[in-house]
């Protein structure tokens, strides 16, 4: 430099990790699930090929989880709209009736909810209780979606006569429609929230779920400007008796175990659409334990799996270079002099010692196992 020559550039600080790093992180990559394509021309691994999908493409396990999302809401949304107008202006439930339906509601939904999820947790493995979830939803939704035809259906003028009059033949019936629609409702629904854990192991999958449960939510929520216009007169406010004071005006004799045929009519639609969504959930379940979906278990052992093959394919490279060592070593000694007896002794000792290779292929595994590890903590 003091000359004037040509100055060499500045080695980079910054080199790029060797190739092998570079391919073992990529594969670690996949193995987790958080690459969702292959290079052009490279194939998948085989053990991320199941359920490695576009993020922009909807899973099974989404429309799985979606579907009983949409048949709960859809039942959902327009029993809570309109049971109480039902009960109140078209069977003419007295008020004292309908505080005690109120009440044994009360009671029952404080039980169910912790007696309902203590029956579906089984003990066992996560793949059992998946299925356990998606048994509960197909076969509780049948009787889900005819718990949810009682309020429209006149049957406390069917059982007046054998409880001691009509208004105790429809306080009866308030009762039992609240409380086996709310019975139906949380065995159908806390299934569905222990099945949410057990259909996706990575977050960009549970992610996905979750869009599409809410998409359904706002689906099945149209189902109210459908049932709205097939209401009967006084129960929309456009009817003669619409302005009046009391439950008797309100829900004269004339409207008092009247049928409304065109909202039953689609009430009984919407049951069995949502006994479908029920069923397509658990059909869906069993074909993602068969062949589309992993758990949790099922993918850490794949990790590791991935992690150990790629330390055996790294332990004979390492094996090699060990068993140079010696060779090199010899070659020098022979290159500065004759053997003498301390070296016989010093080859033949290195002759008889235990071969590294194990030793060499056992750390290089473990190695790359911790780069595996701390790539996974650092991505994550």
């Amino acid at each position: 430099h003091s000359v004037g020559g040509p100055q060499r550039p500045e080695p980079a600080r910054h080199r790029e990790p060797p190739r092998q790093l570079g391919r073992l992180l990529c594969c670690s990559i996949r193995a987790k699930g958080l690459s969702r394509c292959a290079r052009p021309g490279q194939e998948r691994p085989a053990s991320t090929r199941a359920d490695s999908m576009p993020c922009s493409r909807v899973t099974p396990s989404a429309v799985a989880y979606a579907s009983t999302t949409l048949g709960a809401t859809l039942l959902a949304s327009v029993f809570g709209a309109f049971y109480v107008s039902v009960f109140a202006k078209h069977w003419g439930i007295t008020q004292g009736w309908f505080q005690t339906a109120q009440a044994v509601y009360l009671v029952w939904n404080a039980v169910n909810d912790p007696l309902f999820g203590w029956l579906q947790d089984r003990p066992g493995s996560q793949q059992n209780n998946k299925h356990a979830y998606a048994t509960a939803i197909m076969w509780g939704g049948p009787l889900f979606g005819l718990s949810f035809l009682l309020p429209w259906l006149p049957i406390g003028d069917l059982i007046a006569p054998f409880v001691g009059g009509r208004d105790a033949g429809v306080g009866i019936h308030c009762c039992l429609s609240l409380s086996l629609f709310d019975g139906m409702f949380t065995y159908c629904v806390l299934a569905q929230c222990g099945l949410f854990a057990e259909l996706e192991a990575s977050q960009e999958g549970r992610s996905l779920v979750l869009a599409a449960s809410q998409a359904a939510t706002a689906l099945g929520g149209a189902a109210l400007f459908v049932a709205y216009p097939l209401l009967p007169d006084h129960l929309r406010g456009t009817g003669a008796d619409s302005g009046a004071g009391s439950s008797e005006a309100a829900g004269g004799a004339a409207t008092h175990g009247a049928w409304m045929p065109g909202f039953i009519l689609f009430a009984m639609l919407l049951a069995a659409v949502a006994t479908a969504c029920f069923a397509v959930t658990g059909i869906m379940v069993a074909r993602i334990g068969e062949h589309w979906g992993r758990t949790e278990q099922e993918a850490r052992a794949a990790d590791g799996r991935a992690a150990v093959e790629h330390g055996a394919a790294a332990g004979p490279a390492a094996a090699g270079r060990a068993a140079a060592g010696p060779a090199a070593a010899g070659r020098t000694a022979a290159g500065a002099g004759a053997p003498s007896a301390s070296g016989a002794a010093t080859s033949a000792g290195a002759a008889s010692a235990p071969e590294p290779p194990a030793e060499g292929d056992a750390s290089s595994s473990a190695s790359l196992v911790s780069v595996v590890e701390f790539s996974h903590e650092q991505l994550e």
